[in-house]
This record gives C-alpha cells, sequence and structure tokens, in this order.
C-alpha cells in the first residue's frame, strides 16, 4: 500500500497571494493612524482592515477598498450592516464582492471632491 500524500489546503500560488496580501496589509495599517469610523487615533496592535467593497478574489487585495478601523468600530460594521450602510462604511447595495462596480464607484466618488479633499 502506498503511503498517504499531503494534500495542501491551499494552492502554492494562492499561498504567495497570501503573503503579499499580509505584507501589503501591514504596510497600509502602519501608515493610518486613524480609525476611518470613528477617527479616533488608533494604536497599531489595535488597527484592523475593512473591506468597503468585499473581499472575493481581486477586491481582497485592491487597496482603495480597504478602509483601516479599530477593533470596535469593526465590530459594529460587521454586527449592523444597515447602520453601517446608512453612515457609509461599507459599500452601498449591489456592489458588495463586485469589482468592476466598486471600480466605478469608487471612481466617481473621487471626482466629487477637489483636490484638497473637499466637497464641490
Amino acid at each position: 500500500m502506498k503511503p498517504r500524500r499531503h494534500i495542501s489546503h491551499v494552492s502554492a500560488t494562492r499561498a504567495k497571494q497570501m503573503r503579499t496580501y499580509r505584507r501589503d496589509v501591514r504596510k497600509f495599517l502602519r501608515s493610518n493612524e486613524r480609525c476611518f469610523a470613528c477617527l479616533e487615533y488608533v494604536e497599531e496592535d489595535s488597527r484592523q482592515n475593512h473591506h468597503f467593497y468585499g473581499r472575493v478574489k481581486s477586491l481582497l487585495s485592491w487597496n482603495p477598498g480597504w478602509r483601516m478601523v479599530c477593533r470596535k468600530c469593526h465590530y459594529l460594521i460587521h454586527h449592523n450592516p444597515g447602520w453601517a450602510r446608512d453612515h457609509n462604511f461599507i459599500c452601498p447595495r449591489g456592489m458588495w464582492n463586485d469589482l468592476k462596480r466598486a471600480q466605478a464607484h469608487h471612481a466617481s466618488t473621487l471626482k466629487q471632491y477637489d483636490g484638497d479633499g473637499d466637497h464641490y
């Protein structure tokens, strides 16, 4: 009888993607100090990456869809989606886990602001 062969939980390609993703998230979290939701300063060990548009396929690593939030706000966002959507902490209906719609929405929101971040 042949010995059993180990079957990996993830492919080598996916493992490489996840290493890159984790490295990029660490860099992103270090570069942001204020929570997207409550605007408070957040200690580095309490910073979490919130995926505004979802995290399926390419959205996982799509940096424009990332928001740095504190643990408390991240919990509130995911346990109160209606409230979070009303306060613009998650994307509008119909865009969740849809990269093309997320990119279009992101581009349209950028056009609403001038170079100083002030609303037109």
